[in-house]
């Protein structure tokens, strides 16, 4: 049994996006908050035109952080304090054109021995039909639950 919490390691394509949305997010609003200060900023038509693409960016990329940076905090407290389960792939498919994502569904049972289910995409490649992977859930909420290899993180031998 591996011992809690957990040593875990964010995956690199990971670390690289959410410092990129950091980078990208700071820099616009930064950008905003230059033109506000410069009083360029009026409530009339011809200076909301001005700032409204920033605020629009601004937005859309906030919605995208967010998804993104609620993953990664989900991930760390499911692999790092969760339970360990073998759950197994019931079906799998492949979304997108060029860079096809596979996209598996499985099940398993939590330590009181009922069934749940959980769906993400596997970023190894590795894990097809009626294969088993390791899956990490939240014992109180089993439905909470992440496989490994759609995790946002990599545990780490110590």
């Amino acid at each position: 049994m591996i011992r809690r919490p957990r040593p875990l390691r964010l995956k690199t394509v990971m670390r690289i996006f959410a410092s990129v949305y950091v980078i990208i997010l700071g820099s616009v609003a930064y950008t905003i908050f230059l033109i506000a200060r410069s009083g360029a900023v009026k409530l009339d038509s011809k200076s909301l035109a001005n700032v409204l693409p920033f605020a629009i960016f601004l937005l859309i990329w906030s919605i995208v952080a967010f998804t993104l940076f609620r993953s990664i905090v989900r991930d760390r407290g499911l692999l790092s304090d969760g339970e360990i389960a073998v759950a197994t792939v019931t079906s799998q498919s492949h979304a997108g054109g060029e860079s096809r994502e596979s996209r598996i569904v499985y099940t398993f049972k939590d330590a009181a021995g009922r069934t749940f289910s959980g769906k993400c995409a596997d970023r190894t490649r590795k894990v097809f039909e009626e294969t088993q992977t390791p899956v990490f859930y939240d014992p109180a909420n089993p439905s909470k639950n992440v496989a490994l290899v759609g995790a946002t993180y990599d545990l780490v031998d110590s």
